[in-house]
């Protein structure tokens, strides 16, 4: 499986193959009961191979985890910081828990 991209290189591009690789076996019948193996293509020179291994228990776990917490009925707790809260751009008035 190869996912092409055209910015520069982000963790989160290894992920989401990552989930492609996961979800794919359990939702399209070709590829029922396969173990994939996965590719993040940037340019010529610059590959990330992702080995099957890669989608682990812990893996699903977390996914699992964060899928509760996204389709869920009760919003997430918020665990604001200062690190957090200066990429958002929702105001304080909004957001009584803005750390600023």
């Amino acid at each position: 499986m190869y996912d092409a991209k055209t910015g520069q290189q982000r963790g989160s591009d290894s992920i989401q193959v990552m989930l492609y690789m996961s979800f794919l076996p359990e939702c399209h019948d070709r590829y029922k009961g396969e173990t994939l193996s996965g590719c993040v293509v940037y340019n010529l020179q610059n590959r990330v191979e992702i080995q099957s291994s890669a989608v682990d228990k812990k893996f699903k776990d977390n996914v699992e985890y964060y899928t509760k917490i996204i389709t869920g009925t009760e919003p997430p707790l918020k665990n604001p910081s200062k690190q957090d809260c200066k990429f958002c751009d929702i105001p304080k008035s909004e957001c009584p828990e803005r750390v600023e």
